[in-house]
């Protein structure tokens, strides 16, 4: 029984460290976005400077 437990014990560990990896993974690339909407906005308006 104590085996079972102890990888029932396991596997909510796991779980739980899938899930953190994933919300930082998900954290990263939403904050990769943001990062690469502000380079577009910036190359944007730079050529719209230039070109009026």
């Amino acid at each position: 029984m104590s085996t079972i437990l102890n990888s029932s014990e396991d596997n909510n560990n796991n779980n739980s460290n899938i899930l953190n990896q994933n919300q930082n993974a998900f954290a990263t690339t939403k904050s990769n976005n943001e990062h690469h909407q502000q380079i577009d906005s910036n190359v944007t308006n730079k050529f719209l400077t230039e070109h009026r």
